[in-house]
């Protein structure tokens, strides 16, 4: 492919919620927001090159529906000129920021999702008034301290998600972790910093009382780094669903917000002292709709939530783990039965975008790690960046093996709404998308 001088911008808002903003990330809690620790924040940056246009947003959020996104696309090519299909959109998957979304029985921020449209769309513009020329840089480092995968395998041979600090009954491990810290580096031709975007894979599901607003580790990162060398941050998740921060092995680990922010940030130094960086850059954007079959709901387990819903106390099958009231399970089981009828698919969009020798593959669901590193072995770019929480979501997609056992992740619920394919589905999609764009098959 033809390489062109790079052009290069990123911009943020605060993205802040009024207090009395319902906040997701907590199945079936009422959460007004009642006090801020520290702000919420969308964040852009914008390249080209030649005649190609690409935007990463990063969002401090919980996650983004489809139909938003597309929205959203759609107003910004419209105002700045960034093809609607070269724009991913992701969130830090942020459990204590504005809802956006429905989770559980309560709904999403209607007014404050318009004003978010309003604000990413002045954003974009604000970013490609501001392209100049970048010098970009791209290595990977290592970061294994601060993440663990959640899921253990107990004694009886199902799993269980956080299954509490050094429980007994717990045999192993299910799955790795993905310690791998992606980073892209832009500066000014020989000069200073403008910014970076990381890619990192942990659950940011630090919350306070439920009601306190905060970004959690990916807005302490952004912060260290803007205190530390003066420019903006941007942090894509990576295959986050069964992968968060401590530790359910070792007493004193220590894992706050502020601490883990301060880790990461003084990570990327080493990381760009490695970097070699070019003034040009080949940028590619190929994209892939799925239609995700739903998984199958034994009518045992529709039974049950009539019955719950009636009043009944029940017994669950082995491997079923909850984190909500037995009824919000129920009215998700049947609601999700409903959506089976009407459409027995869940529409996912499976995005990859190339910049120079490195590729970002975006999935619109809370992705097994497992899945995520599948993808990174498959794929001809050296690195390979995944990003979870991308352009959509349909929930958790766990691989075959881990529904077979059970747990939380993998118990039914709109949340957990996918087939065991899922996974596979969108792995190979990545893999694929990857090797026709290294393969210059896809003219972009």
């Amino acid at each position: 492919m033809e390489t062109h001088q790079l052009l290069a911008s990123l911009a943020e808002a605060d993205i802040t919620p009024p207090l009395g903003t319902q906040l997701a990330g907590w199945l079936d809690l009422p959460r007004p927001a009642e006090k801020i620790r520290d702000p919420v924040y969308a964040r852009i940056m914008v390249l080209e090159s030649g005649v190609v246009r690409a935007a990463f947003i990063s969002l401090d959020l919980l996650s983004i529906r489809g139909s938003d996104v597309l929205d959203i696309r759609q107003r910004i090519e419209a105002a700045a000129g960034i093809p609607a299909g070269h724009i991913l959109i992701a969130a830090t998957h942020n459990h204590a920021g504005p809802a956006i979304v429905r989770i559980g029985p309560y709904g999403r921020e209607e007014a404050y999702l318009e004003g978010l449209k309003i604000t990413l769309t002045r954003l974009a513009v604000e970013a490609v008034n501001r392209l100049e020329p970048a010098e970009v840089g791209i290595g990977v480092g290592f970061e294994g301290r601060l993440s663990a995968n959640r899921r253990w395998v107990m004694k009886n041979g199902f799993t269980r998600c956080q299954p509490g600090m050094a429980n007994p009954e717990v045999l192993y491990n299910e799955g790795p972790i993905d310690p791998q810290l992606g980073v892209v580096c832009l500066r000014r031709p020989g000069g200073r910093k403008l910014g970076y975007l990381v890619n990192w894979t942990c659950h940011p599901v630090q919350v306070f009382d439920l009601r306190t607003v905060t970004a959690a580790w990916p807005g302490a990162l952004a912060r260290e780094v803007k205190e530390r060398e003066g420019c903006l941050c941007l942090l894509l998740n990576g295959a986050f669903g069964n992968i968060m921060h401590g530790s359910y092995t070792d007493p004193d680990h220590r894992s706050g917000i502020d601490l883990m922010g301060a880790v990461l940030a003084g990570d990327l130094p080493g990381v760009v002292s490695r970097m070699q960086f070019q003034k040009e850059a080949v940028i590619g954007v190929v994209r892939q709709l799925l239609e995700l079959p739903l998984r199958e709901i034994p009518e045992s387990d529709i039974e049950q939530s009539q019955r719950i819903l009636a009043g009944e106390k029940v017994q669950h099958r082995p491997g079923v783990q909850r984190y909500a009231r037995e009824s919000t399970y129920a009215e998700q089981i049947l609601r999700l039965v409903e959506r089976k009828k009407v459409r027995n698919i869940s529409r996912a969009e499976v995005q990859a975008i190339r910049l120079g020798h490195a590729v970002f593959v975006g999935l619109p669901a809370e992705a097994f790690v497992q899945t995520g590193l599948q993808i990174k072995l498959g794929s001809p770019f050296d690195p390979t960046f995944v990003v979870g929480a991308a352009n959509g979501m349909v929930g958790y997609a766990p691989p075959p093996e881990s529904y077979a056992r059970g747990g939380y992740e993998c118990t039914t619920a709109f949340w957990s709404k996918v087939s065991p394919d899922a996974a596979g589905m969108m792995a190979e999609a990545g893999i694929q998308l990857a090797r026709k764009l290294h393969d210059g098959s896809v003219t972009v």
